[in-house]
């Protein structure tokens, strides 16, 4: 009995463990169990307990509509919560963050945190306020910076050093909290930066990761000329340049894009109107202060899921080859950009004209260097982090290079943002670029490759970097499978399951779709190559003086000849019904062989396509599929005006 019981106990976790990894992934609930189920056999899903569609259907029913389900006690008691307060210069962040602890330190203290935290004992429960400033620590860099007759000195270690310091002194608050021992005491640590690239805050949430504390970005999102506005009444060093505004603008990477679900999954963006009219101490009746009071309420348990845990050697491997790549394409991209600046300059500056080309060149590969001996530190854990820290040391080249240029005195005639030219460029290239037909010793091949190059290249999904992955993948699949094609028939079915796992891997390594995305492009893929015979059997069916017969005749002898190896049993073939099942599945076994899970079902949307153009005569229905767990796959085939005499649908 308590074997049994602890057995059911784990066994209720990891299904919790399962609906919170799928919230996680794609920010949302499930639409039903099969994609619950799927998500477990999925590769982001291979930590979890492989659910069968039973299972899936009984957690479906049990948690849908309730959103991500805290039963960690590590985060649904979690009392520290990291805020990134991330916007243009002149946005109000510091007002904001320095609001917030004055009014909860005035009269009305007790009424707002209880609005701030999840839990309130009065005379018993306390917060610690804390506001990281980037901008604080950068003036004061810059004041010990200056010469005798008060000018700047120009050294590009001092932005960077100041957003380590703030970085440093943000893991240091969260250490200080950990060492607390009473349960009553709450931290709140913001963080108030421009963040203007993703890079920036990907630090924080990995810091939020890596000690299990609640996350949020709050972007501050004021209009560019109400910021410009503001900032003029700024004096001194704190006194930002338009042309500086101008380029955070132009560049900024609003944390709010689907695409990275770790961020817009934790990102409230508001624009705050009565702060810097209210009184000190006083609560304003702005709304959205309102809004992000409830927030802030909700973020404590937003505790990031933790990386799952694999053996050492596999992770230092895993490591070690991304930190190489990292390494190699953050050069490559360092090389192009020096390269565009000195033409620029060379082209546009009148100012440089005094300065020797030489001493520019020198100062700006020694950007390079200093930023290359960073990436050698860095840490890669995934191909996402790998992306993000590319482009992230790249846009930190060119602010280095910016700075440099404004603080030397040489002004560009056409103030130009070389990240902008680079991707106008990059853009260019990428569309004068035509993929070529695949010609390979593998016919099969070819045609499936082919296949998915015409229908990328009708849907304007076609880019070089997703097609060389897509093709390096499939041409590998293909090589280890080899064996699989033991004849004519199989060959083909091995290749369409190994050719929609490359497409899934591509796409989702390069285009970071989700599972929804990628089902809706490999059914597109597949509509592209049949749509054309999918037609013809249509208007045949349209001419015919009995459709039903002409279709169960066709279906009936193709699924014999051509998926004999599928194990067919037909059930019933008469005048309204043709019934069979497959026992056999040669897609999902090539799936699960090659460690694609996920992709099985996503085959099957195949039969779907084709019930699609035969609706108008015939109804299609299927309860079960070996992809979904199931022992059988069923396809049930009826005349329409038949439907209603059949009661064992479902045999």
């Amino acid at each position: 009995k308590l074997q049994f019981s602890l057995k059911l106990i784990m066994s209720t976790e990891q299904d919790t463990q399962a609906w919170n990894a799928y919230f996680d992934e794609f920010g949302n609930e499930p639409q039903n169990a099969s994609q619950l189920q799927n998500f477990t056999k999925s590769s982001n899903g291979k930590h979890l307990r492989r659910l069968s569609f039973k299972n899936a259907r009984e957690i479906f029913n049990a948690n849908k509509g309730k959103g991500k389900i805290i039963d960690n006690p590590d985060a649904k008691d979690n009392k520290l919560l990291v805020v990134l307060l991330c916007g243009l210069p002149g946005a109000g962040k510091s007002t904001l963050a320095k609001y917030i602890q004055q009014v909860t330190s005035g009269d009305n203290q007790q009424s707002v945190t209880e609005r701030l935290l999840p839990s309130f004992e009065k005379d018993k429960t306390t917060v610690s306020y804390h506001h990281v400033c980037y901008d604080s620590y950068l003036i004061q860099s810059l004041n010990d910076n200056k010469d005798n007759d008060g000018n700047i000195q120009f050294d590009n270690n001092i932005w960077k050093e100041s957003r380590d310091q703030a970085f440093i002194k943000t893991e240091s608050l969260i250490n200080d909290h950990l060492q607390i021992q009473s349960n009553d005491d709450y931290t709140l640590i913001f963080v108030d930066d421009n963040m203007y690239y993703r890079s920036m805050r990907y630090k924080f949430y990995k810091l939020a990761k890596q000690y299990q504390c609640g996350f949020l970005i709050a972007y501050i999102n004021t209009n560019k000329e109400e910021c410009i506005k503001r900032n003029d009444t700024r004096k001194g060093i704190e006194n930002v340049s338009k042309s500086v505004i101008q380029r955070m603008s132009d560049n900024f990477q609003v944390p709010t894009d689907n695409k990275y679900k770790w961020e817009s999954n934790n990102c409230f963006a508001f624009t705050p109107t009565n702060i810097d009219q209210a009184e000190e101490s006083k609560e304003t009746d702005d709304s959205n202060i309102g809004s992000f009071y409830g927030i802030i309420n909700n973020s404590w348990s937003k505790v990031p899921a933790a990386n799952r845990m694999i053996d050492a050697e596999t992770q230092n491997k895993a490591r070690e080859a991304n930190t190489k790549n990292l390494k190699h394409q953050t050069d490559l991209k360092l090389r192009k950009a020096m390269s565009k600046w000195m033409q620029l300059i060379k082209k546009e500056s009148q100012t440089a004209q005094n300065i020797e080309m030489s001493s520019i060149s020198k100062k700006i590969a020694t950007f390079r260097k200093d930023i290359l001996s960073d990436v050698a530190k860095c840490i890669i854990d995934d191909d996402q982090e790998l992306n993000i820290m590319i482009e992230g040391f790249q846009h930190q080249f060119n602010d280095m290079v910016s700075q440099y240029l404004i603080l030397s005195g040489i002004e560009l005639i056409a103030q130009k943002n070389n990240n902008d030219d680079e991707e106008k460029e990059e853009k260019k290239e990428e569309n004068n670029w035509k993929p070529e037909r695949v010609k390979t010793s593998n016919l099969t091949l070819n045609f499936f490759a082919d296949t998915t190059r015409i229908y990328w290249n009708q849907t304007k999904e076609m880019k070089r970097d997703l097609w060389e992955e897509y093709l390096k993948t499939y041409k590998h699949l293909a090589s280890i499978n080899h064996k699989e094609c033991t004849d004519q028939q199989r060959t083909k079915h091995v290749h369409v399951a190994i050719a929609s796992i490359a497409m899934y891997r591509a796409l989702k390594k390069v285009n970071n779709y989700n599972d929804d995305n990628i089902r809706g492009q490999i059914k597109g893929m597949f509509h592209s190559m049949l749509k054309t015979i999918f037609k013809g059997q249509k208007n045949k069916y349209k001419r015919s003086s009995n459709p039903w017969k002409d279709f169960s005749e066709y279906a009936y002898n193709g699924t014999k000849s051509e998926y004999g190896t599928f194990e067919p049993e037909f059930i019933r073939n008469d005048d309204v019904a043709l019934f069979w099942n497959f026992k056999k599945c040669t897609f999902h076994e090539i799936c699960v062989k090659n460690n694609a899970d996920s992709v099985g079902p996503m085959l099957c949307d195949y039969d779907d396509l084709l019930a699609s153009y035969i609706s108008p005569w015939i109804t299609f229905k299927r309860e079960k599929t070996i992809a979904c767990g199931d022992g059988v796959c069923t396809f049930r085939y009826c005349k329409n005006d038949g439907v209603k005499d059949i009661e064992d649908w479902f045999m």
